[in-house]
Parts: C-alpha cells; structure tokens; sequence
C-alpha cells in the first residue's frame, strides 16, 4: 500500500549511501618534487584518506629548500631515543588505517613493519631497487637477508619503482605474486617541450644529480672530450647539482681540455629545473649505479634527446633506443662517445626521438598511480567491520 505522501505525488527522498574513504597512514624518508606530487594527487582522490608521516624536512643530500608539503596532510617524525612512539603506538592499536611503508632502513619503519607482520596486519611496502652489491658485513648480510624474507613474506603487497626493483626484489624472496610496479611520477604540466633543438647553435648537453661516482658524471667528459677531440664545432656541458666529486670532476675537465666547455651550475631548486631542461639538446645520465632515476623521465617530459646508462632502473623500463632515446653500456665512454656520434650523424632526425621520449612519460601520468594505490587499498581495506575496525 502506497503511503499518503505517495499518494499525492510528493517526491520521495532517496539516501544514497556514499563510500567511505579508505584511510592510508604512508612513511615516508623526505618531502620530494616527485613524491609530493603523488600524495597531492592521492589526497585528492575521493577513494582515499591519506596521511603521511616525513622522516625529515630534508636530506643533505638532496638540500632542497622550496619543497614543503602542500595539498595533503603530513607530519615528520618526532623521535625519542631514535623512534618515534607516535608511529609504533598507531601499529600497536589503530586498526582502521592501511600502512604502506616506504622502505626498511629507519628504525621506526622497522618497528612499524615488525608490530605489523606480527599482528597480521595488512601492510604495503614500497621502494625502489635495493643496491643488493654494497659491502656487508657477513652476519649483517645474513641477518638482512632472513629479516627481508620473512618480511616480504608477511607484506600484503611490495611495490617497487620499475621492472628492475621488482627482479631484484624477487631475487631477494619477496613472492612474485604479491610484487606490483609503482614507479617515480613527474608533473607533465610542469615539464613540457621546448623549441630548443638548433642545427646551427653549439650543441648543449646537461646532466642533473648528485655529483658523485656512482653518477658517472667522469665518463660524459671522456665521452665529450673524445667525440669533439679536433673538431671545430663548439659544444657546451652542463651539470646541475651538489655532492662530494665536485672539484675531481673540476679537475677532470681541466686534463681532458674541455673545461672551458663545462658549466658546473651547482644545486637547482625545483623551479629552476624546466629552463635548465628547456635550455639543452642533449641531455646525459651516465649512471653506473641508478635504482631509478627521476631526472630522466624530466628530460624526457620536456621533450629531451635522452642517452641513459642500462645501469639506471627507468632507462630500462621507459627508453628504447633508437626510438625514444638511446642506451649506452653502464661504465663504457666509449660507448656513450658512439651513442652521442650517432645522433651527431643522425641530427636532422631527432625531432621523432624528441616527440617520442614526452610521449612515453605520457603513458605513465600521475593518475595512473593514484588509480594503482586505490585499487590496491580497495582490495586490502575490503575485509572492514561498519566501525572501520579490520576483521580478524
């Protein structure tokens, strides 16, 4: 029997019952460009509640002072005696959030991921390629080993930056079956495509990083110095950023006679980095070690001719050489000094490499993480109780 407001043909309200959003407690080392992009975008999901938990403002390593956390709620570690208490009292007794933890090297996080693994929590690891050849002590070595097995192992999902991270987190022990690829993302409104690609103008190479040896910064000079070794033709070289090779690879460049052809433009502020892009040709990541290796896909959203080190994780994953970008062999100056001849030879061609290399940034926007990280919160968070508290 239709009720009276029915009868005389009053609307009905409808409840429509709107999903909650699943709650996520993300650790974290540092604020960066790259990974503040990603918590923006994900707090800005309607599917996800994110916090995240900073081990520090900032690194000496990567000193940047106009990156702050901004479009997501944070906090950076309070530490006592090491730990921050905050964080392992959350493990112990919050049962509502999903924790993804951002590597194993802090001791907080280890703490985190024990209390979790042994009260069957659902976890989320997340890193990129462990460096599996730094020197370890033996036991420390089998100590790591055992540690990361049973930890993977109690891990709900292990993501890693890249098909490399993801082998090498498979030859570590972690299941096959539980390894999901979520790489580095860049804002490809911030980095796009410049006019910059003269036939007539001295050829302009750059590098970005940390000014150290597993870089490789030494073997661009020999690569350089051997390519335009008696030419006519001008070139310039510049490396952008701070670290402890600074003044060998000054030195270098002085005894290979190109050091008037090396601008050394020290650290680079996020903001700074577009123009430095937009102001190059060529740009060279002749890494011998690189677990990924952000300032790659900037280069290449910024439509640069890329020639990367088969030593770097993104190169591995995002460039196919000859198409997009090209590969030289990791340590070999003489191999980037062809890769850098053979676009010497091929120049009037490179407009495709360029249009390529933004086009392969492409299919990796930030929203495809965004979309990753809820489907996999999804599918962990969907065992909830109506108090938000997990099953048993």
């Amino acid at each position: 029997m239709r009720s009276s407001a029915e009868k005389a043909g009053s609307p009905t309200e409808v409840r429509v019952a709107t999903p909650a959003r699943l709650p996520v407690l993300w650790l974290c080392w540092q604020p960066t460009p790259y990974n503040n992009l990603l918590f923006r975008s994900l707090s800005a999901d309607p599917r996800l509640d994110l916090t995240v938990h900073f081990i520090c403002p900032v690194l000496s390593s990567h000193p940047w002072q106009s990156v702050t956390p901004a479009g997501f709620s944070f906090r950076y570690f309070r530490k006592v005696c090491g730990i921050d208490w905050h964080l392992i009292k959350s493990a112990l007794s919050d049962r509502k959030h999903m924790f993804v933890v951002a590597g194993w090297h802090d001791p907080t996080m280890q703490f985190v991921s024990l209390i979790l693994a042994l009260r069957r929590r659902p976890f989320l690891l997340w890193t990129d390629t462990p460096n599996v050849t730094r020197r370890r002590g033996r036991a420390k070595a089998a100590i790591r080993t055992r540690w990361l097995r049973w930890l993977f192992s109690k891990a709900t999902t292990v993501m890693g930056t890249g098909r490399t991270a993801l082998s090498t987190l498979e030859d570590m022990g972690c299941p096959g079956e539980k390894l999901v690829n979520l790489p580095y993302f860049v804002d490809l409104d911030v980095f796009t495509p410049s006019a910059r690609c003269s036939a007539d103008a001295a050829r302009i190479y750059g590098s970005s990083g940390r000014l150290s040896d597993e870089k490789g910064y030494d073997l661009a000079l020999q690569a350089l110095a051997r390519v335009y070794a008696g030419r006519l033709d001008a070139f310039v070289y510049r490396i952008a950023g701070i670290g402890p090779d600074a003044h060998l690879l000054q030195e270098k460049a002085k005894e290979l006679g190109i050091a008037h052809r090396v601008e050394f433009l020290g650290w680079l502020e996020p903001d700074g980095l577009p123009d430095f892009y937009n102001s190059l040709d060529v740009f060279l990541h002749p890494a011998r070690y690189e677990p990924y290796g952000v300032a790659v896909l900037e280069a290449m959203a910024s439509g640069k001719i890329v020639i990367g080190s088969d030593a770097a994780g993104v190169v591995i994953d995002r460039i196919h050489s000859g198409i997009n970008g090209f590969v030289h062999r990791s340590g070999d100056a003489v191999d980037l000094a062809l890769r850098i001849e053979e676009i010497g030879r091929d120049w009037n061609n490179m407009e495709r490499i360029r249009k390529a290399a933004r086009v392969a940034t492409e299919a990796w926007p930030v929203s495809r993480g965004v979309d990753l990280v809820a489907s996999i919160a999804g599918r962990t968070l969907r065992k909830v109780e109506p108090s938000g508290a997990f099953l048993a």
